[in-house]
């Protein structure tokens, strides 16, 4: 099946051995529709409980010339760092303008102390 995607396996809630933690394999899918020309696409990891940024991608130019069709895109993320337990927010900028986020819950195991992972 061509232009098809399956996913499979997604998580938004991890329990990690230890501080700072990392995830090694994620990917975010995008669908978009509406919309036609150039324009630019980029990703943040974001701390929720203070705003900070952690990492920023490059831009991802798009260019799409069918209103009426979806434009589907699956983009492999490098290693995303955690440096404490909390919620942090994989963001979505459209064009530089927010378009949404993928929330994700990191919690330290119990009985494990914050030493390194």
């Amino acid at each position: 099946m061509l232009g098809k995607h399956i996913i499979a396996g997604t998580f938004g809630r991890f329990i990690v051995p230890g501080f700072p933690a990392a995830l090694q394999h994620s990917a975010i899918y995008l669908n978009v529709s509406d919309f036609n020309g150039q324009h630019r696409l980029r990703f943040r990891l974001v701390q929720l409980s203070d705003g900070k940024e952690l990492a920023t991608s490059a831009e991802i130019p798009i260019t799409h010339n069918d209103r009426l069709n979806h434009f589907e895109m699956n983009i492999a993320l490098p290693p995303l760092q955690f440096p404490a337990p909390g919620v942090y927010a994989i963001e979505v900028l459209w064009n530089e303008q927010f378009l949404g986020q993928c929330r994700i819950h990191l919690a330290l195991h119990k009985g494990e102390t914050h030493g390194p992972a």
